[in-house]
């Protein structure tokens, strides 16, 4: 069987073999239930636990492949949870049953939780902490057995049926706070549902919840157990959505490791449940299904945000935050300002991350299903058999990670080859050269003789196959552009190989036969997306990788990136709802964008350099600050190209040696277009202007009805900002500052924060600024004497030091293309 393939069949007789033990499971609970269970003798107790310890060795091993359907996830809840059963069912019995039975195929129902919740021990404390039982008719269950069962819960958190009852449970959750054993998964359940769950009920929202006698509540119990994280981690979590809480616990101590997930082995387990149950429900056995499948795909989504939910908690709330300083709020501002309660409450669920290393950012999020970087790092550090592969790690890492979340284990042989193999393509001695021309003849000239090794290096030609074999099964990378290389029968190496990762390990001298059609580039347009995500990044790694380009290979390359782009325009345009979809297709292409401003500027085509206005259209409203940053870097490094090194040719092997200034000039006012309609937007607050005749704005090339239309709806309520008019987006000085950055949705939760830090940095400030910045919000603060004092006396001191901090964080595009184009911002 290939590598990338499972056998339905097992998967079949597993769930057979689930459904069958289960039922024994409850048959034996069924039969010592009641009085019968307080007769038992000796013996049969023993009897019955033997039969359940075999159930449960039949059990296991099948039950982590196919999982537990909800009908059968129900009675083994009952089970756990049955505390007349504990003479057969012991503790560590029903803690097995919850770590290694519980796996379920489909989210969690609120009837399961709701038992769960209904089984917690009520427990009354004494003031000198001695517990008091209240009196029971009947044993209850275990506290490791209660918290076992809720520390299942937390695992899955972020998979539970979306209904408006788990919003119905808080406050029941909220009285359980006060037992210790409970209190830390407790409290990171109700942070979870709070964060993810109120979107499903327009009449609960987190503000309401954290009500004045809970705050107080939390304050109490947190002076009564000063050594619990948990409750301090609640109180600040509630205090974010709770404006006139006052500032407190700024010194308390919260290790980050209050946020972690609770038990990644669990997690890898579901993942696994899941991907076998979606292969047997379209009854594929190929993994590479879960490519393109919107089931997984939305789960490993799910399983990202709760962990990018859990670092943002780490990052807001942990010992040594930046964030932990707390202010009051503008009471005023925050009531007339409702709708943008995320934004104003500095809302820890939305992370946005700094672009310090776009490189970096693009590898990490390429993985098919935008795994995610901490995901992919929890997940690998279990596989002791992966430390064998330190040598080509990064390398096969990226993108063959699906395979290590969808696959138990790598064997340990295949492994070891494939280290080998890698080694032998990073040599610089003969073995390396020797195989660099084999793979250029047989992926360029399309030969089919076979592998070629000579002299000393033919000892190794079975262990460098069978390295190749590995390396295309871990990877088994889905490219138009590759070609299939079989081996010859004597190698007993009969299935055929993708090589596509290899690619960036060509030689220079192969870039010449780019043009002959062989890599299928101009399919891009239509190729699905990892296709075209591992497309590029090939040629990017490729082109990269060569450490002496000359003209004639600059040439070839200027050709790949003519076609790169426009089979990209094509792509993004075609289908404009698809646009949320394609943020991965676009970090992966502004990558290219880079490489592009990076090259030496006289072998770059200045056609290549302009892109389509489809491109830059799309780019720059993709509601992506990565994205926006990257046009508008983009944008500058083309505009510098044209002014100081297009008209420049030294000899004629420049690349602009061919221009003509007709065509120059024409390339150059489309590009000012986008300089002066990017500006207007951004920063001059004339938005889709449209400029008289000789002048550069264009409006985005959108029709003056159409603009005209767009500028007289609402996006956003900013108090009294707006009358009730038609007109009300454009203010008195016919300004359109509606879609300026500090209204955009890619920039105005970001510079909100940057605001909040200036605030908490100021030493007069008593208020804060509440909603995106307007003139009008500026000036009332500024008059009421109680906001930043005298540090900015007008709007456009302010707007510059905003300006400054974005580029300080990282986003240097946007502050180069405004600096660069605005002669009111040169001297600022």
């Amino acid at each position: 069987m290939d590598f990338n393939e499972v056998n339905l069949g097992k998967f079949h007789e597993e769930r057979i073999v689930v459904e069958d033990k289960i039922s024994d499971l409850i048959q034996v609970n069924t039969s010592i239930v009641g009085a019968l269970a307080k007769t038992l003798k000796s013996d049969e107790i023993q009897e019955y636990r033997k039969k359940v310890q075999a159930i449960l060795e039949d059990l296991i091993p099948a039950v982590e492949s196919v999982g537990v359907d909800n009908d059968y996830l129900v009675e083994l809840v009952d089970l756990v949870l049955d505390s007349d059963n504990h003479r057969v069912f012991s503790t560590a019995v029903k803690n097995r049953v919850v770590n290694n039975v519980m796996i379920p195929r489909q989210p969690v129902t609120p009837e399961i939780c709701l038992k769960i919740l209904a089984s917690i021990s009520l427990e009354v404390y004494s003031a000198d902490d001695t517990p008091n039982l209240i009196p029971r008719v009947q044993r209850g269950l275990p506290q490791t057995v209660q918290s076992n069962i809720l520390k299942w819960w937390e695992c899955l958190c972020f998979d539970l049926v979306t209904e408006k009852t788990f919003l119905k449970m808080l406050p029941l959750m909220f009285t359980y706070l006060s037992f210790a054993y409970a209190r830390s998964h407790i409290s990171m359940l109700m942070m979870s549902i709070l964060a993810s769950y109120t979107k499903y009920d327009r009449h609960f929202s987190a503000t309401r919840f954290a009500s004045s006698w809970r705050m107080d509540v939390l304050k109490a119990d947190i002076e009564k157990y000063p050594a619990d994280p948990y409750l301090a981690a609640l109180y600040l979590f509630l205090s974010d959505h709770k404006p006139d809480t006052d500032a407190v616990l700024v010194d308390y101590n919260i290790p980050s490791r209050t946020f972690a997930y609770p038990d990644m082995a669990f997690l890898k387990k579901l993942l696994v449940v899941r991907r076998n149950d979606i292969l047997l429900s379209n009854n594929s056995n190929s993994i590479m299904l879960l490519a393109h499948n919107p089931q997984f795909s939305e789960l490993v989504t799910k399983v990202t945000s709760h962990l990018q939910f859990l670092q943002g908690l780490k990052r807001s709330y942990s010992t040594g935050s930046d964030q932990r300083k707390r202010r009051k709020l503008d009471l005023e501002e925050t009531d007339a300002n409702g709708t943008l309660d995320v934004l104003v409450h500095s809302a820890v669920t939305v992370e946005i991350p700094l672009p310090l290393n776009t490189k970096e950012l693009a590898s990490s999020l390429k993985v098919t299903g935008q795994i995610g970087q901490g995901l992919f790092q929890s997940l690998l550090v279990d596989y002791d058999n992966l430390q064998l592969a330190s040598a080509f790690m990064s390398d096969i890492l990226p993108d063959g990670l699906e395979h290590i979340l969808t696959d138990s284990a790598i064997d340990s042989a295949k492994v070891k080859h494939l280290s080998f193999f890698m080694l032998l393509l990073q040599s610089d001695g003969d073995v390396g050269i020797t195989l660099d021309e084999w793979l250029t003849d047989a992926l360029l000239e399309r030969s089919s003789s076979g592998f070629q090794l000579t002299g000393s290096n033919s000892k190794s030609k079975q262990e460098l196959l069978e390295g190749l074999n590995c390396y295309a099964q871990l990877t088994d990378l889905d490219l138009t552009f590759t070609r299939t290389l079989f081996f010859d029968e004597s190698t007993n190496m009969d299935k055929s190989l993708n090589l596509a990762p290899i690619f960036s390990h060509l030689p220079a001298s192969a870039i010449p036969d780019f043009n002959n059609g062989v890599f299928g580039i101009s399919q891009l347009d239509t190729a699905d997306t990892f296709t075209y995500i591992t497309t590029l990044d090939a040629l990017l790694d490729l082109f990269t990788n060569w450490s002496e380009l000359q003209t004639p290979n600059y040439k070839a390359m200027n050709d790949v990136f003519s076609k790169v782009i426009y089979a990209s325009a094509s792509r993004f345009s075609r289908d404009v709802e698809a646009a949320a979809d394609q943020i991965l297709e676009k970090l992966v292409f502004v990558r290219f964008l880079r490489f592009l401003a990076d090259a030496p500027p006289r072998k770059v085509n200045p056609a290549t350099l302009c892109l389509p206005p489809e491109l830059a259209y799309s780019l720059f409203f993709s509601a992506n600050p990565i994205l926006l940053n990257a046009v508008c870097r983009q944008v500058v490094a083309t505009k510098t190209y044209y002014n100081e090194t297009a008209t420049q040719v030294l000899s004629d092997e420049d690349i602009t040696y061919e221009i003509q200034p007709h065509q120059l000039n024409a390339l150059r006012e489309i590009h000012y277009s986008y300089v002066m309609d990017y500006c207007n937007v951004i920063w001059r607050n004339k938005a889709f202007h449209r400029a008289s005749q000789g002048q550069s704005a264009k409006g985005f090339l959108l029709g003056g009805e159409f603009t005209e239309t767009l500028l007289k709806r609402r996006f956003h309520v900013h108090g009294d900002d707006f009358a009730d008019d038609d007109d009300r987006i454009v203010d008195e000085a016919g300004e359109r500052s509606e879609f300026n950055i500090f209204h955009s949705p890619p920039f105005a939760n970001i510079i909100t924060k940057i605001i909040r830090q200036k605030e908490d940095d100021s030493a007069s400030c008593e208020v804060r600024l509440a909603g995106p910045f307007t003139v009008k919000q500026f000036t009332r603060l500024r008059d009421a004497g109680n906001w930043l004092g005298d540090e900015f006396p007008d709007e456009t001191g302010f707007e510059s030091a905003i300006l400054k901090q974005l580029g300080d964080s990282g986003y240097e595009g946007i502050v180069s293309l405004l600096v660069s184009s605005l002669k009111s911002l040169f001297n600022r």
